[in-house]
Formats: structure tokens, sequence, C-alpha cells
């Protein structure tokens, strides 16, 4: 208990600890972890308490225990929980697809937990009982006016792409499909296109081992400090990181919004909504049924444009109006009933119907 209020513990990846999955500070955490912020204040009006899970006196007394992301067997909260037969008050929350975090879509990661909040189609049509959806959560609660910024046409640049540089040897990964978009850009038409993200100008190992193990992850977190190390210059489109991509995407007519993995049935994440809050029309490719849940006004659809030179050839040819018909129709789809399942306030429901909370 915690003053009064039963304890509802989060273990969120480590830099999430100490309470800072509902902290505002640094770059962009006022709006990544407001779904949770949120979630917080409806929880505690209910008379609960949310903490990370390090924040507890006694873990075994907690009302419920939800991990974010599947632990391996080694997790110490995971196996602290285990060893008090705490498996009805365990809890899932999956995000990362398989070709980051394949545990996350194997049913047989998930029977210890009472329940599964999960964006994978595949598992909640296999057990709803079990599994119960829940969608990538844009910053916004349902209701809240959205206004889509808008700069000039003219003065717009073609194409970005804003993205960390990673590798994945798994079946279905969109990494190298993103390298194939920026080669032939830089190739073709380098005056129209600007890369930008982590790990760019660093080395990343394209070996198997790479992705299993956190090898290329450890690599951009300490390759920056290391001043002696030089910088690479594999990619002449480069720009630098962007600390809060809305000051960069409404400089570019179109992005790039490719998700980390092709065809997973229920994986819309921020790469397709964080473009259209940006004001910057999404290229996308990803779920193979988005236009189910995003109206196909919205973006653009590479599935239509099988090779690059025909993509380039639509994306040069759109002029003010087709684009500003874009623009019209994300600010629609942000402020309609549409959007609902990516708003927290769907996804404090999702969170109290795992729960059994009314």
């Amino acid at each position: 208990m915690s003053n009064g209020k039963k304890e509802i513990l989060l273990v969120p990846q480590k830099p999430l600890l100490g309470g800072r999955l509902f902290g505002t500070k640094g770059i962009r955490a006022k709006e990544t972890n407001r779904p949770w912020m949120e979630l917080r204040e409806v929880m505690r009006k209910k008379g609960f308490e949310l903490k990370t899970i390090d924040e507890s006196s006694d873990i075994s007394k907690a009302h419920a225990v939800a991990f974010i992301e599947t632990p391996l067997p080694n997790n110490p909260f995971y196996k602290h929980c285990l060893t008090h037969n705490m498996q009805d008050r365990l809890y899932l929350i999956t995000f990362e697809p398989s070709v980051i975090h394949p545990p996350n879509h194997d049913a047989r990661s998930h029977k210890n937990f009472k329940r599964v909040m999960t964006w994978d189609e595949n598992l909640i049509d296999a057990n709803r009982e079990k599994y119960v959806k829940a969608n990538f959560t844009l910053p916004i609660l349902e209701g809240e006016k959205v206004i889509v910024p808008r700069s000039k046409f003219s003065e717009k640049k073609l194409l970005c792409l804003i993205s960390s540089n990673k590798y994945s040897h798994r079946k279905n990964e969109l990494y190298s499909e993103r390298v194939r978009a920026i080669r032939f850009m830089e190739k073709e038409h380098p005056k129209d296109f600007d890369l930008y993200g982590v790990g760019w100008d660093q080395p990343v190992l394209a070996w198997p081992i790479a992705s299993i193990l956190p090898l290329n992850a450890a690599i951009q977190k300490f390759y920056p400090s290391l001043k002696f190390l030089p910088r690479m210059r594999s990619y002449p489109s480069y720009r630098g990181t962007v600390g809060d991509k809305k000051g960069t995407l409404p400089n570019y007519k179109f992005t790039i919004a490719y998700e980390n993995e092709l065809d997973a049935r229920g994986y819309i994440t921020e790469k397709i909504l964080e473009a259209m809050l940006g004001g910057c029309v999404p290229v996308y490719l990803g779920d193979p049924n988005i236009a189910r849940m995003v109206p196909k006004e919205c973006f653009v659809d590479k599935k239509e444009y099988p090779t690059y030179p025909e993509l380039y050839d639509y994306l040069a040819s759109v002029g003010e109006a087709e684009h500003t018909a874009y623009i019209n129709s994300m600010e629609a789809f942000l402020n309609g009933e549409k959007v609902r399942p990516f708003t927290i306030t769907a996804f404090i429901e999702s969170f109290m119907l795992m729960l059994e909370i009314n």
C-alpha cells in the first residue's frame, strides 16, 4: 500500500526506472511520457498508485506488476515475481516488433502473465481472453484540438528521413529498405533529400549476433562521447540528429515513414503518426491494412510505387494543391473519430481492461 492506495508497479527499460517513466526531463520526455503521466492520474482517482517497480518497498504486496516488453528469464524483477508466485498479478505491455524483440510475439513467452496488452492482431485473434488490443499512442487525449503546422510549399524541400541507423537479420525487417531509399536519393536526387537520426555517422555491425545482443545499441550510446573516434562519412545526405521532429518535419513535403517490420498486422507506430503531427506527408510502408486505421488520403503508400524511380516521379509531380489536400486530410484525421484508437484515452481504457479495473 502507498498512502492508502494499492500499488501497481511498472517495469520499464532501465533508463526509465526511478520514476523517470513519469518524468518530464529530457528531450521530448514531456510528450513521450505523457500517456504514463495521464494514466497515473486516472488510476489515483480509482485508488491505485502507479510506480516504477524499484520504487516499491515490497514488490510481493503489489496489486499488480506490469512489465513493459517481455522480460528475459534472467530479469531480476521477473525472477522475484515468479519466486513469490505472483503469476496471477503479472501483466505485460508490448510495443517492439519481432525484428527487435521476438519474445513479444511468442505466446509461449507469455505463459506466466495473466493478460497482455499488444498491437499484435495475430495473438489477439488466437486468444481474445488473454490479449487486449492497444495501439501506439499519440501524446493527445480524445477531443484535444490538433493544429498541423503549415509552411510555404515553395520553401519546402522534397523529402527527408528521420530514423536511427539499425540492423536486423530477421525476416521482414525494413532497416535495409530505408538504406535503399537513402542510397537512391543520394545517387539520383541528392539536392532533394536530407537524412537525420542517430548512428548514421557511426559504425553499424551487420552481423546476426549484433541483432541478438545489443551491440549496435551500445555503440550508439557510447560512440558520441568518445571524441577521439572518427565520425563516419558513409552517408553524404546526413544532416545530424534531431531533438524535436516537429521543428524539422514542416520543412519538407514528404518523409520516409517505414515501420521497422513489414506486414506485421496492427503495427502502426509513431513513424506515420508523428509525421502527420509535424505537417509532413508520410511515405508509408509497414502494416498491410494501414488504410483500415488511417485514411489513404493522409499518406503515400509505398506499395503503389514498386521502384524508387516511380516513387520519386510521383513525389516530384505533386503540386501545391495536391499537397495541401494531403495536409487537410491529415488534420481532419487527427481531429476526427478515427484517431481515437491512437489517443491516450484509448491507451488508458486498454490498460484498465487488461487489469479488469472499472
